[in-house]
């Protein structure tokens, strides 16, 4: 696939972004009812409500694209990680990358006590700091919310945020935890209904 890279600027603005979802066909695929594309679109919108680094706004916005181990459809391969590093940047492509080789979302809250983020399928291991895994847990906590799922990974991550509390994470995350943890119930993504209104 031939994507336009060359004389990339330092940051892709929103637009660039958003046609190089086109460009990958994520417009075509169908996620939870509407296209992967409005569901990615929607991951990065949240992940910058809550005010997060912009290379994790972005990573959220291509946080499958390798294919996850819920979501099997890849657009691109591993050989193409040097491509999308450019079109992202390279932190950005990093996060996708883990977010994808990763047995989530149970993979991000146990890298918190080892550090370690492990490939699903090959079992090599990559370091993973505190910083790369709140940057993963922001990630997957804004594609569940954004999909209306995921209470019981919320709830466990409302616990560990407890625990761990120099976890580094968005003020609109750790807002949303709190008032989670309080009410007792998953935050939904605006428009959303909450895990309950599914049930």
């Amino acid at each position: 696939m031939t994507l336009p890279v060359a004389n990339m600027p330092e940051r892709p603005s929103l637009q660039m972004l958003q046609e190089y979802l086109s460009l990958l066909r994520a417009d075509q695929v169908p996620h939870s009812g509407r296209t992967l594309k409005d569901h990615l679109e929607g991951t990065g919108r949240i992940l910058r409500e809550w005010g997060c680094d912009e290379a994790v706004c972005i990573a959220g916005m291509f946080h499958s694209i390798y294919g996850t181990n819920v979501f099997g459809f890849k657009r691109l391969g591993w050989s193409d990680r040097p491509l999308v590093g450019r079109m992202l940047g390279e932190r950005a492509e990093h996060l996708v990358y883990l977010f994808c080789v990763s047995d989530r979302p149970g993979a991000f809250l146990e890298a918190l006590g080892t550090g370690i983020i492990r490939h699903r399928t090959s079992g090599e291991s990559f370091s993973a700091g505190v910083d790369v895994c709140a940057a993963l847990l922001e990630i997957e906590s804004a594609n569940l919310i954004e999909q209306g799922c995921g209470e019981q990974f919320l709830k466990r991550l409302s616990a560990w945020v407890s625990a761990y509390p120099d976890l580094p994470l968005s003020v609109g995350l750790r807002s949303l935890l709190a008032g989670y943890a309080a009410a007792g119930k998953a935050p939904a993504a605006p428009g959303r209904p909450t895990v309950e209104e599914l049930h």
